[in-house]
Order: structure tokens, then sequence, then C-alpha cells
């Protein structure tokens, strides 16, 4: 399971860059159009999308937190303590933001909290404490539910995506490229002619995307 995690968040870093790039060779709306509905069969992925979101509102949301912990043993190592020491709180303020968050406008399911750098020997049975309380401290008594587990976090990118238990990624019209920041900052979201943004923030939106597709 290791080298299939490791593998979707290259695919991942990789996929939204080149997007990225032949969004900006893009003429019009309508180049957008036929290439993300027509040529990638968007009735298909709005089923499964419904699909997958009724199995989410039986389960668990885990949230991926990113630490920066590679970064920060870097800056450490070189000596540069002050700038470790700077990066590490600027992470523990962004990620307290967003649990809440969550905590003010996730209803859809339950929600677990975890540090991305922890997933993968989790995955891998090496670990088996992940789960975060508000502290960002792990809390062996925090346990999902019974039922399905879907994931949301992106790659070093305030652009999160929601992935089903075999951690792939949900593409429009469930949640996709949803922003995440912190403060008020106007979250993106997939409109039916192309990328186009939400004036909501980024929590609130997957929310309500998520209520809508389910049937609330």
């Amino acid at each position: 399971m290791r080298p299939l995690l490791i593998i979707f968040f290259l695919t991942l870093y990789a996929n939204v860059g080149i997007s990225q790039l032949e969004n900006l060779q893009r003429t019009s709306q309508a180049d957008l159009f036929v290439e993300r509905y027509s040529a990638l069969g968007y009735f298909e992925r709005r089923d499964t999308a419904v699909v997958k979101a009724n199995q989410l509102k039986r389960g668990t949301l885990v949230v991926r937190l990113d630490a920066k912990k590679s970064k920060v043993e870097k800056l450490n190592e070189l000596r540069r303590n002050k700038e470790a020491t700077l990066l590490r709180k600027q992470r523990e303020e962004y990620n307290k933001d967003l649990m809440e968050k969550f905590k003010y406008y996730y209803t859809f399911s339950d929600v677990l909290f975890v540090y991305g750098y922890m997933l993968p020997d989790y995955v891998d049975g090496i670990i088996t404490d992940i789960y975060l309380d508000e502290n960002l401290k792990i809390d062996p008594s925090i346990k999902p539910k019974e039922g399905p587990i879907f994931y949301f976090g992106g790659q070093s990118t305030d652009l999160f995506y929601l992935l089903d238990e075999q951690f792939s990624v949900l593409e429009a019209p469930a949640p996709y490229a949803v922003y995440v920041g912190k403060g008020d900052k106007i979250g993106t979201g997939q409109g039916f002619f192309g990328s186009r943004f939400h004036e909501s923030r980024g929590v609130e939106y997957l929310n309500k995307r998520l209520l809508k597709l389910a049937g609330f």
C-alpha cells in the first residue's frame, strides 16, 4: 500500500502542474468544456460522485495536515534554527485554523485529522496511533468509527483533493481542488463550464457540495 500512496502524491503533484499549464494555453471556456465534460465522461463522474458522497456520509473524512516536517528538519540540520522554529509555528497556526474551519463549517460526516507524513507507516501497519486532538497532539483514544474512510489533502499547497479508500482522487462534479487557505479567501470548485470561484470558505463549499451530491 505504501508504493500506492507515494505514487498517488507524486502523480497528484504532476497532474496539477500539467493542468495549470494546459489551462494557460486554452483560449476559451468552450475548450475547457469539451475536455472536462465531453471527453472525460461527465455523467459517469457525476454518478460516481453521488455514490461516493453517500459512502462518506456513513464513514469518516480524514484530513491530511502538512507539518512541513522534512523542511523543518533540514533547516535544523543547517543550523537555521530560528527559521525552523518560525516555519513550525506557522504550520501549527495554519493547521489549527483549518481544524477550526471544519469545526464550524463541516457537518456532512465525522472528521479526523492526521499529519500526512505519518499516513504511509499507518497504512503499512507500522504505527497504530496517528489521529490528532485539537492541540495537534496524537491521542490514542481517537479512532474512526466503523465505515468507509475518505481522505482530504493536498501536496504542499492550499488546494485540497478528496480521495476515496483506494486513494483515488474524485474529480468534478465531486469537490475538486478546494481552496483551504487561511482567512476568508475565496475557495475554488468546478463550475458547469469549467473552473470557477465560489464566494465561500473552502471547507464550507466542501460541505455544501457533498450535501447536494448526497441528496440533502
